[in-house]
């Protein structure tokens, strides 16, 4: 049978799917179609079938199409740069052999504990009085038990390592399937860049992304759960995996490996996930081992000390669940999951649990189906702070606790006992002072038993961990007694996220944060995308609005422009009153009919190709950068009312720090107005984004070029403060231009799904409209700016214009459109041009800045967006103290 596997040519891209077929483009969102059933009662969003489809033909470029058609995952070839690296084939071949060197560390360190090592043992007692408040020592008795006898099982040899190709099952299709909410864009990137080669290791395998409603992503296979389907009871995650289930219309050929968006699994892993589903007959569904050293490995010692149990926990308990029983009695996890599409057809993933993936194998037990063991491994990050550590333990605690099953609530009971095990081991100490008095051996050899066995589990966690990292001897030899110092603190954390999910439990998912794009939703609070982020202002009078996040490019020597000037423009925007919201047809659709809308204030609603409402939105601003803002400080912004009209109302703006004025911004809003004369610059004609890498893509390209090793650590610093917009470079090489012509474009677009309100989307547009728009001044200088001994002495902005022509959406392309006419008197002007992608012209910029050169080796300075607070001096600026606001 032919596999559903794509195949290129130079000009069509074609699928060969003549059996088995999966729904098309045209099908995969019809709510008519039996492969999903649209939500009870309701319809799909328009909006929800084009972002899915995304770019469905990709416009100029050849070959490349939305995810139901040919991958993207092998698109542009191979580079040969491999970030799924891993020690996995040595690893899961040390751990097989491994278990008679576990029983002789765990007892005989139990041996020594108990016999050699002074504790005020007695051997005439069998029980004393002091054994009532020392039985928290014994109380892990039971988990500890199960992960040794997990520990000293030997590995079972794997049916496939005896490969007969006569009895290999039938696989057409195994989805590599990343979950993610989609909104933490760098992380999602990095793990499809690590897995996209994946599809040359076997013509069944497939790289997909589904993200969670509303975050699609292009250039990769990306699918989006539609905001409109839901089902009775699955929310987030679980509701994403129902929806791609329907649509996918899985067989019992069919496989699907779950990992999340921080997962990482390498070649060797995937050819042991492929060699099980081929050749264990016996298993439906299965999980390996998940190693916590994928990304900032021992950044933070006490997380990795504490992730290294979860670790140790599936060599010693899961392996024993998956290796000898086949059935999910401790549980699963939700990554590196691997499922027959039989099984998700049978269960789904309509479910209701903070835990689904562990109420989804208790269900596959329920029906009979069972699980393996698969001997590879796949990496992922620890949590980066305390919260996120008590969010994520409290979530699973409760979540198992919640399930409505015998066995989830009993392992819940045993990991409350963890807290009351702790308790009592300090209340021991200070009882054993006041009331001295010896421990039955007998006693003391079962808490002995159970305190190795800890102390063991937390040390081969690490020690897996570095040896698949290949970590220097010597350092490990270091890192194991500290790992048997920190494992006290890591067991007073695990305490307090039992205690948090005890008094506060969530009444809905906590989603950690990630170190990249930070979003987070706990107990229903709303998330935030980037931008929003960057932009959100706090009212502290009428008139007077004070930053939250203030941001400092590497390498600036203050705070950036276009954040000053979005900022100042959103506090201006928030002083006009909603009285100025008008009745108004949507600006690309002139034939539309008016219609009376009750008044909101400051949400409005674009929608395409209907009557919408629009507030007075900003016409203008002009500003003038003074001094360098300080990202330490909060910048407070001073609105002056200066006029109110009926169809204009005209605002001043100025940013002060540490009493002095950085900025000022003059700008105007207009209310809506049909016109009778119309007419605009055409669009140039230029490849659409999809064609082009964005910088966070380019500059990973740069981190993965051993030649470009010197300049490692700067890309490293760049990318871990990432800018919150999609930018994407459209070249003069590509277009055929000279490549030294002072013009430049760029494809923008925010991260994420912003806010309705048309208002905030100007906000955020005056923000990318300071990236690179200076900068095109120097372009035709860069043969002389490149010459030994010449520099930039001062790059920085003075002041910035920007005309604001119609309502646009800033979270979806944008063609910044840049020229530089003049430069002169040691000063660059650049104006652009911005379209939407569809070719209307929606804003107009300018900007001028110094741009002083010199054939003197200097530092080259802040780039633009960036006022110098000594502009009229070319003496370099003099530190000075913080001060309070």
């Amino acid at each position: 049978m032919p596999s559903y596997k794509p195949e290129f040519n130079d000009s069509v891209a074609t699928v060969d799917h003549e059996v088995n077929q999966r729904p098309s483009l045209d099908t995969l969102h019809d709510p008519s179609h039996d492969g999903i059933r649209p939500p009870s009662g309701g319809s799909y969003n328009l909006d929800d079938i084009e972002k899915q489809r995304g770019a469905a033909v990709t416009k100029g470029v050849a070959g490349i199409r939305g995810p139901m058609g040919p991958s993207l995952a092998l698109v542009g070839g191979d580079n040969g740069v491999r970030t799924n690296t891993g020690n996995t084939a040595f690893v899961m071949t040390l751990m097989s052999e491994a278990w008679f060197v576990h029983i002789c560390v765990v007892l005989v360190g139990t041996y020594f504990m108990t016999f050699h090592l002074p504790q005020f043992y007695v051997d005439d007692e069998l029980w004393n009085i002091g054994c009532y408040w020392k039985l928290g020592w014994i109380l892990p008795l039971p988990y500890t038990l199960i992960c040794f006898f997990g520990l000293a099982l030997p590995f079972r040899t794997p049916k496939y390592l005896i490969r007969d190709p006569t009895t290999a099952r039938r696989v057409d299709n195994l989805y590599i399937l990343t979950v993610t909410k989609g909104d933490n864009i760098d992380a999602v990137m990095r793990s499809w860049n690590a897995h996209k080669h994946l599809e040359a290791l076997d013509p069944c395998v497939r790289v997909h992304v589904l993200t969670d409603e509303p975050h699609f992503i292009d250039g990769i296979n990306c699918f989006t759960c539609p905001k409109a389907f839901q089902t009775s009871q699955s929310k987030y995650k679980a509701r994403a995996l129902e929806w791609y289930r329907q649509t996918m219309r899985y067989t019992q050929y069919d496989w699907i490996l779950h990992l999340d968006e921080e997962s990482v699994i390498d070649d060797e892993s995937v050819r042991r996930v492929i060699d099980f589903v081929k050749y264990e007959h016996d298993y439906q569904w299965g999980q390996g081992p998940i190693l916590y050293n994928q990304y900032r490995y021992w950044t933070n010692w006490f997380f990795t000390v504490a992730d290294a149990i979860r670790v140790a926990d599936d060599l010693a308990r899961f392996h024993l669940q998956y290796t000898y029983l086949h059935r999910p009695a401790f549980g699963a996890h939700g990554s590196f999951l691997l499922m027959n599409g039989e099984v998700e057809n049978a269960i789904t993933w309509d479910l209701g649990s903070l835990t689904e993936d562990y109420q989804f194998a208790t269900h596959a037990w329920e029906k009979g189906y069972k699980c393996g063991k698969v001997a590879g491994l796949v990496r992922e990050q620890s949590p980066m702070d305390l919260i996120g550590f008590l969010k994520q333990r409290r979530r699973w605690y409760v979540g198992i606790r919640r399930l409505p099953l015998l066995l989830p609530k009993i392992w819940a009971f045993f990991w409350t006992l963890g807290i009351l095990a702790l308790y009592g081991t300090i209340a021991s100490v200070f009882l054993g002072i006041w009331i001295p008095m010896g421990t039955p051996r007998w006693f003391g050899l079962l808490k002995d038993f159970s305190f190795v066995n800890f102390v063991y589990l937390y040390v081969i966690g690490i020690l897996v961990q570095d040896i698949d990292k290949k970590v220097n001897p010597i350092l490990i030899a270091v890192r194991v007694p500290l790992t048997m110092i920190l494992q006290f603190a890591a067991c007073v954390m695990e305490a307090m996220a039992v205690m948090y999910g005890i008094i506060f439990p969530p009444a809905d998912f906590d989603v950690i944060k990630n170190p990249h794009f930070e979003m987070a939703a706990v107990d229903g609070e709303v998330f935030q995308t980037p931008m929003e982020k960057a932009l959100d202002l706090e009212t502290l009078d009428t008139n007077l609005f004070r930053s939250k996040e203030l941001w400092k490019p590497p390498g600036n020597r203050g705070v950036f422009g276009g954040q000053v000037i979005g900022q100042a423009l959103r506090a201006a925007a928030l002083t006009v009153d909603s009285k100025f919201m008008v009745h108004a047809s949507h600006p690309s659709r002139p034939d539309t009919q008016s219609r009376p809308i009750r008044r909101v204030c400051h949400q409005s609603l674009l929608v395409d190709g209907c009557t919408a409402l629009f507030p007075m939105l900003p016409q203008s601003l002009h500003s003038y950068f003074l001094l360098a803002g300080d990202n330490t400080v909060p910048i407070l912004y001073r609105v002056y009312r200066v006029r109110e009209g009926r169809s204009y109302a005209t605002r001043s703006v100025a940013a002060r720090q540490r009493d002095k004025t950085i900025f000022v911004l003059m700008c105007s809003f207009q209310t809506h107005e049909e016109s009778k004369l119309v007419h605009q610059h055409p669009m140039p004609s230029v490849p659409p984004p999809e064609a082009f890498k964005s910088v966070q893509q380019r500059l990973r390209d740069v981190l993965a070029d051993p030649k470009a090793a010197k300049i490692h650590k700067s890309i490293e610093t760049r990318l871990d403060q990432p800018f919150p917009v999609d930018v994407r470079h459209v070249t003069n090489k590509a277009l055929g231009r000279d490549p030294l012509e002072p013009t430049q474009m760029l494809w923008i677009k925010a991260y994420g799904k912003l806010p309705d309100d048309p208002g905030f989307h100007h906000c955020v547009a005056a923000y990318s409209s300071d990236h690179e728009l200076l900068l095109t001044s120097i372009i035709p200088h860069r043969a002389k700016l490149m010459k030994q001994g010449g520099a930039l002495t001062m790059f920085t902005s003075l002041d910035h214009a920007i005309w604001f022509h119609a309502p646009y959406r800033a979270d979806e392309w944008l063609l910044h459109v840049m020229e530089s006419p003049r430069a002169i008197n040691g000063r660059g002007f650049s104006h652009g041009r911005v379209y939407t992608q569809d070719g209307r012209l929606v804003l107009s910029t300018a900007q001028e800045g110094v741009i002083r050169y010199t054939e003197r080796p200097q530092k080259p300075l802040a780039p633009p967006g960036v006022a110098d607070e000594n502009a009229k001096s070319d003496e370099p600026a003099k530190a000075k103290p913080a001060a309070k606001l």
